[in-house]
């Protein structure tokens, strides 16, 4: 869905950037098995400490962050993104 979301929107200006929190293996399995074109990026497990500095306080994943065009954090979510959450965050940016 946000490769989707990536595809749809990236053309626009729209950026996504993957972090993945797991081992290398891990993630390179995943990833061959799916057909993500988006960028994604691999971090060990200190990556949770980079997204309790995001603002993710409990360290639960999934975690995402949108941000606005001056760069700061508009909104995050921890737990499972939804196509409505997509979509409003486009809308509430003026975006959509």
């Amino acid at each position: 869905m946000i490769d989707a979301f990536w595809r749809q929107h990236g053309p626009n200006g729209m950026q996504v950037l993957a972090l993945a929190v797991d081992r290398a293996d891990a993630v390179k399995a995943f990833l061959g098995k799916q057909n993500v074109r988006m960028p994604v990026g691999l971090l060990d497990s200190q990556g949770l400490t980079l997204t309790k500095t995001l603002g993710n306080g409990a360290g639960g994943l999934p975690f995402s962050i949108f941000l606005s065009k001056d760069g700061g954090i508009y909104r995050q979510k921890l737990g499972k993104l939804s196509e409505k959450d997509l979509s409003d965050w486009l809308r509430d940016q003026g975006r959509a």
